[in-house]
């Protein structure tokens, strides 16, 4: 042998001895996704490429031709173990595809069986011969040259597919992906530009070096991007499937990466976490928080987690629906169902925290309609609702924007007013009686009038039951008096 051919020889065990060592690390690893399909991968290759190197090393025709025949098992379910790889790893799991998948392996399985039993009908090759110069000379039919285009267009099939979820897939998951996809590329291209590269440096490339070349960029990504852990491409997918916007950020604080559902909240992102200083603390300080904020004239609620490897990563859940259940829920906790004002238990809650908070006079009244049983004997019922409908009106009208309403139950009303004298609670409630006393009923083409009875208190305790006992016993007073009257201590 020359130097070249030792050269040759040389380079073809050192792949060959690295594809066998790649195969039993990735053997170990069958139950990551994707170690299965890509086992199959490199087992073919590795057929393809000691056979090849064999057939390379020995000169007798026969040997040669059985190799070559090897060979072709390996050359043959490549592309087909690719595009099943390819599929699996970016998890398109359909029927169709499973049933294209299989279709494929029985098509290669065909080819390859076409090719040993060549010599009984001569689909696939028309001669085969052996050169002066110790080299295989294959004369394929028409059919054998289909077969070889569709190899390769299965191939590049699986390259597009990559290619396309390359450019829909996120920043962070991107690399690794070019690492997948190059790993593919590789094989082809040097296939196809091996007689140029060798009339540049005098030299033919093994083919087991061009597959190792490929198999290198994979196993990187294996072990650096944790390739058969988690599929990006997948991830990538699931990422902007879900509805839950994703930031990651470095140790900075900047954006790094963002999912497509915070995309299509069209923010500013670095001007939204500035004005929100415990979102901006936790990402640069690198600790977790939780936050609610309000963007865009929605509720928002952030988790945030600081990454081990450096850098944080946000969570944001768009809360609005939420947060109106919520309130509405509230609401109908709150509120008397007819009137809308606060009911009793609410009523008495925000009034004594009010008192506990308020330093001065503060007063409570409580209000009684005159009557209102011969009313609803007299005209109904629903005549009853709505007198105490329009009475909680002509209360509110009265009222500042800081007093509070509420129903105690049946015709009993109660007011709170806090910072304020004697003299004004004279005013609202002798306001009140007479709003109440003009105001000319209408229901069901019946014009009536009532009037109201009012017992209050105007002092500085903060105690709600001292307070509602003064009023209490005032109102009584007031409709012991003749009602419609106002009796204030």
């Amino acid at each position: 042998m020359n130097n070249m051919s030792y050269f040759f020889v040389s380079l073809n065990v050192i792949s060959i001895s690295a594809i066998i060592m790649i195969i039993t690390v990735t053997s170990r690893k069958l139950k990551k996704h994707g170690g299965k399909e890509l086992l199959l991968i490199f087992v073919f290759i590795f057929i393809a490429s000691m056979s090849s190197f064999i057939e390379s090393i020995y000169t007798g025709f026969e040997v040669k031709h059985l190799w070559r025949n090897i060979s072709q098992l390996g050359y043959f379910m490549i592309p087909s173990a690719s595009f099943n790889f390819i599929m699996r790893y970016t998890k398109v799991n359909n029927k169709f595809v499973d049933k294209l998948i299989y279709i494929l392996f029985i098509y290669a399985s065909i080819c390859i069986l076409l090719i040993f039993t060549n010599g009984f009908h001569h689909i696939m090759r028309e001669s085969v011969t052996l050169n002066s110069n110790g080299v295989l000379k294959i004369g394929q039919t028409l059919f054998g040259k289909i077969t070889v285009a569709l190899n390769t267009l299965i191939s590049f099939s699986g390259i597009v597919r990559l290619w396309i979820f390359l450019m829909k897939s996120t920043r962070s998951s991107r690399n690794q992906i070019i690492y997948i996809f190059v790993g593919f590329l590789i094989p082809i291209v040097l296939t196809y530009t091996r007689s140029i590269l060798s009339g540049f440096i005098g030299f033919t490339f093994p083919t087991s070096t061009s597959f190792l070349l490929g198999i290198i960029f994979i196993i990187i990504g294996m072990y650096q991007y944790e390739f058969l852990s988690t599929s990006p491409i997948a991830m990538s997918w699931v990422l902007d499937e879900i509805d839950l916007g994703i930031l990651y950020t470095n140790t900075n604080g900047l954006a790094v990466d963002k999912n497509r559902c915070l995309n299509d909240l069209s923010w500013d992102i670095e001007q939204v976490i500035s004005k929100n200083i415990r979102w901006e603390s936790a990402i640069k300080k690198l600790y977790d928080d939780e936050i609610e904020i309000f963007e865009d004239n929605k509720y928002f609620y952030i988790k945030i987690h600081h990454l081990k490897v450096g850098g944080a990563i946000s969570l944001i859940r768009d809360i609005t629906a939420d947060k109106f259940k919520e309130n509405e829920l509230k609401l109908h906790a709150e509120t008397d169902r007819m009137t809308k004002i606060l009911n009793r238990e609410s009523f008495i809650l925000k009034t004594q925290k009010l008192l506990d908070e308020h330093v001065g006079d503060s007063s409570l009244i409580i209000i009684d309609i005159d009557y209102f049983k011969t009313i609803n004997d007299t005209y109904g019922h629903m005549a009853g609702d709505y007198v105490i409908k329009t009475i909680v009106n002509l209360l509110k009208n009265n009222l500042r924007d800081g007093d509070l309403v509420g129903r105690l139950g049946g015709d009993e009303f109660i007011i709170y007013v806090d910072r304020c004298h004697i003299d004004q609670i004279e005013g609202l409630t002798s306001r009140i009686k007479e709003s109440v006393r003009n105001f000319l009923f209408e229901y069901d083409t019946k014009l009536f009038k009532t009037s109201l009875s009012i017992g209050g208190v105007v002092n500085n305790n903060k105690i709600f039951k001292e307070l509602y006992k003064i009023a209490d016993e005032a109102l009584y007073e007031a409709k012991e008096s003749g009602r419609n009257r106002v009796i204030i201590r």
